[in-house]
């Protein structure tokens, strides 16, 4: 104790490696493999993928003789440990994140004005997530640190395991004449294991149009300060399914205890109202815009009118409360 005579106040330095650890353990891997090929002229091929692999370890310990076991010493007055705070927990979190895509891309001319670009590409994306706890107290010897959880008494231990998986194709093909007059149209069709069944998948179609004014000849005699002008129109569907893993699950909560006679026994209690009819959020967007630039770019800019509406919303609702 720092103050003679007062056993209330603890000096901190008590805590060392013998009777105190704070162990944090984080391992992190990124993989991004790929690889490109050009059989024939024109035609692309790329393939590629994005790991992410994540794993971290907590230790905590407070052993006999450290802050919170004197602390606790401190406040009785027979000055006799109850060693609630002698505690041990160790924490395990591991993910894994993956993305695999394929893009096969093809561009070729007709008589030289008219160029034309098809792509059509596979998008697969799985994520999981593991993480387990386990936790005791009163425990009487300092040497195994969090390695003898079993010793000690008011044992806890938690889990869980979270997993999520999408599939997506996508098809596109964009033309240009001369540069001069543009147009592109896609539309994918996308999958997610969150969605509920029979809802997890939708199509989203898109299509843009665009024309370069300032490539046309009446605007020859602008070039030297006006170097690009370009009016824009495109219409397009997109999806989100932001939404938790198991949102179209039912799953339990807990414990909770409630009185059986003359004792009490362990229940658990739904954690929420789900919605079996869940399916994509979609939003369709309309826009309408102009490009600009002078003196060969250095001054640019962009206006845009734009029109978006969103249907079948994903977002959590409070529901009232039941007496």
């Amino acid at each position: 104790y720092p103050v003679v005579g007062d056993r209330n106040v603890v000096n901190v330095l008590v805590n060392n490696k013998s009777t105190y650890r704070n162990n944090n353990q984080n391992t992190k891997i990124y993989l991004n493999p790929y690889i490109r090929i050009n059989p024939i002229k024109g035609l692309t091929f790329e393939s590629r993928m994005q790991v992410s692999l994540s794993y971290s370890k907590a230790n905590r310990f407070n052993g006999i003789g450290s802050y919170a076991y004197w602390s606790n010493v401190g406040n009785n007055p027979d000055g006799i440990n109850t060693t609630t705070d002698v505690s041990a927990s160790v924490a395990t979190n591991n993910s894994a994140n993956y993305k695999w895509e394929n893009i096969l891309t093809y561009n070729f001319q007709i008589n030289k004005d008219h160029d034309f670009t098809v792509m059509g590409a596979t998008a697969w994306n799985h994520n999981r997530n593991e993480y387990t706890y386990a936790s005791a107290n009163c425990l009487t010897a300092n040497e195994y640190l969090w390695h003898n959880l079993g010793s000690g008494q008011n044992q806890q231990a938690n889990s869980s395991y979270t997993m999520s998986k999408g599939m997506g194709f996508i098809g596109r093909i964009t033309y240009s004449y001369k540069g001069k007059y543009l147009a592109s149209a896609s539309v994918r069709h996308d999958g997610s294991s969150r969605l509920a069944d029979g809802n997890r998948w939708d199509t989203f179609p898109a299509f843009s149009l665009g024309w370069r004014i300032s490539e046309e000849k009446f605007m020859e005699n602008t070039r030297k300060w006006l170097s690009n002008l370009k009016l824009r129109l495109s219409y397009g569907v997109t999806g989100n399914n932001s939404v938790g893993n198991y949102a179209t699950r039912l799953t339990a909560s807990g414990p909770v205890y409630y009185p059986f006679g003359s004792s009490y026994m362990q229940g658990m209690y739904p954690s929420g109202v789900i919605d079996k009819d869940l399916k994509w959020e979609r939003s369709h967007e309309f826009n309408a815009g102009i490009d600009f630039g002078f003196l060969n770019e250095r001054i640019r800019g962009s206006v845009d009118v734009y029109n978006k509406k969103s249907t079948d919303l994903l977002y959590n609702v409070q529901l009232p409360l039941e007496a």
